[in-house]
């Protein structure tokens, strides 16, 4: 079971719109590999996004994260979508009802 939060990360850890990025990018099933390409940045400061996300909200991984953030509806992206068929968005779908 997913432990919420002790408070709501959208308004006590606001994401900086990178960070928002890689959350986004982590929802739709991309490794931290591919965020670091796509982004443009190196591998060590998509791991720091990543843990500061993590850190932000009290998440053990980052599906965690992704889950906590969809419920408190910090996520703009399609990860919820049937066209993405990507393996975190599908787990997103089966665990997070639309």
């Amino acid at each position: 079971m997913i432990q919420e939060p002790a408070t709501d990360p959208s308004a006590d850890h606001p994401l900086s719109d990178r960070r928002q990025e890689v959350l986004e990018l982590l929802a739709e099933g991309e490794t931290p590999k591919h965020i670091a390409r796509r982004l443009g940045i190196t591998m060590s400061t998509c791991r720091g996004h990543i843990q500061d996300i993590l850190d932000a909200f009290d998440a053990q991984n980052a599906l965690q994260a992704v889950l906590l953030a969809q419920r408190n509806g910090m996520l703009r992206c399609r990860c919820g979508d049937d066209s993405e068929g990507t393996h975190l968005g599908r787990a997103v779908r089966s665990i997070v009802p639309p």
